[in-house]
């Protein structure tokens, strides 16, 4: 088919008289289709968000914020127990409990659209004294002081279900989805009379007895075995493929590691030192200290907060096709940051150019009037910046996106909340809370990984105390 101008169907009229033309499609302004390309727009940002517990007073509820991870803005608001001491999210991210001071537990949803009338209450076995509190799956384990137990609590609210006898001193617990068990670990020292959950390990150094970690099966909730640890220990951590379990000593200035497949001491590492007791080099009577520790997947590292000699360690946990430990497992790079490192965070993804990032909540002490946060790039195992805060920051963690991430900083002597920017390492903001700071959680690391961070860190037992060393 095609098309005919004006003048020409007009003298082709003239020839041939009626006969008739049929012109299809034709116009007097013809113009060709064009089909538009888009434009791509920038990668979507992580669909993840902080959240932040404070505290406006010993007397009053306390405050979930959650925030924004694009804008740096307080998105929503919600009221909870009275005076929480802390806080924890399990693996989806969204479900989330407070332990408040009254020994009550607060059940939330970490979203941009959640309100007070929605939390839950609950109330834990009578006479309990919770150390800690560990999620998964939306099920909560208390460990109770007062009983040397593990309280296992369910559903929204969470209701008790049962208890599970533990050593002396159970302080934290361990472990992932889809494990076959959780991992719960006791320091076998009695708590301090005069503060429960503070215990003997409120003084590291005095502390002469070792740990231990009890296996419990998640499918009958029973006990599979007894594994022992180094002294004093105060945080656990388990590998996101399940197969390795990570208990750090304060005292010793060591990591116990857990052949979760076997279900017993790593054989060939048991035991790894951190910090200044990597070199045996530390001041007299004192040691490395680790505290908290985060396990990077895609670079099979743990990475170790060392409070005590102000470093943090990078060490290599990598597996070989078997599950055994690799010929390069236990390799430690020790490198020193800022004063009192009480929790370390590493991004979840980076601008390969950038380098692998970690970053350290410095405590320092009274003596300084804010603490500060060291950045250390994980490639080079050299610090690249150090940035002050507001306050004596006892947590720190990270969100992840294609382009940038974000870090965020809580310190309990603080209503300030710092935001770093990773795309530059410069704060953002400083976020106003309703009170000083408890903890901040994040729903992901990044826009598809699931949550790690399993545990609250209530001070006390080893753990650093809300009020920084004098």
């Amino acid at each position: 088919m095609f098309c005919v101008n004006q003048r020409l169907r007009a003298s082709i009229g003239a020839a041939f008289g009626a006969a008739a033309l049929l012109v299809v499609g034709c116009g007097t302004n013809y113009s060709s289709v064009i089909t538009p390309i888009p434009t791509p727009g920038p990668p979507p940002q992580a669909s993840a968000w902080a959240a932040f517990i404070s505290r406006p007073s010993v007397t009053a509820p306390g405050v979930l914020s959650t925030v924004d991870y694009s804008g740096d803005s307080i998105v929503d608001q919600a009221l909870l127990g009275i005076d929480p001491i802390g806080f924890v999210n399990d693996q989806s991210g969204i479900n989330a409990f407070t332990l408040n001071a009254d020994q009550t537990l607060s059940g939330l949803s970490i979203s941009t659209n959640f309100q007070t009338h929605l939390v839950t209450t609950s109330t834990l076995p009578p006479g309990a004294v919770v150390a800690n509190l560990f999620a998964l799956s939306s099920t909560v384990y208390a460990l109770d002081t007062a009983t040397n137990s593990l309280d296992i609590l369910k559903g929204n609210p969470a209701s008790f279900v049962q208890s599970i006898s533990l050593p002396a001193g159970p302080i934290t617990a361990t472990g992932v989805t889809g494990g076959q068990r959780i991992y719960a670990v006791s320091q076998g020292v009695a708590p301090d009379p005069s503060n429960s959950t503070s215990g003997t390990c409120g003084v590291p150094s005095s502390v002469t007895t070792n740990g231990s970690v009890t296996a419990i099966e998640v499918a009958s909730y029973t006990k599979s075995a007894t594994i022992p640890v180094g002294r004093c220990p105060v945080y656990a951590i388990t590998s996101t493929d399940s197969k390795r379990a990570f208990v750090l000593n304060r005292t010793d200035g060591t990591v116990s590691v857990i052949d979760t497949l076997r279900n017993t001491a790593d054989t060939t590492h048991p035991t790894l030192a951190v910090g200044c007791n990597l070199t045996a080099n530390c001041p007299l009577g004192t040691s490395s200290g680790p505290v908290y520790a985060e396990y990077y997947a895609a670079g099979n590292l743990l990475v170790t907060a060392n409070y005590d000699d102000s470093t943090i360690s990078v060490i290599d946990v990598s597996l070989d096709i078997y599950g055994n430990d690799s010929a390069t497992f236990g390799q430690t790079f020790n490198i020193p940051v800022g004063s009192h490192p009480a929790a370390v965070t590493v991004l979840a993804d980076t601008i390969p150019s950038d380098g692998i990032r970690a970053y350290t909540a410095n405590q320092s002490d009274s003596s300084v009037a804010n603490g500060s946060v060291t950045v250390v790039n994980l490639s080079t195992h050299a610090v690249s910046k150090t940035i002050d805060v507001l306050g004596h920051p006892r947590t720190v963690a990270s969100i992840q996106n294609s382009l940038y991430g974000k870090v965020y900083v809580v310190s309990p002597d603080s209503p300030y909340a710092t935001i770093i920017n990773t795309n530059g390492d410069d704060v953002s903001t400083s976020l106003r809370l309703s009170g000083n700071g408890v903890d901040v959680r994040i729903t992901s690391p990044n826009a598809s990984s699931a949550n790690t961070n399993l545990t609250t860190r209530i001070p006390g037992s080893g753990q650093p105390l809300n009020t920084p060393l004098p």
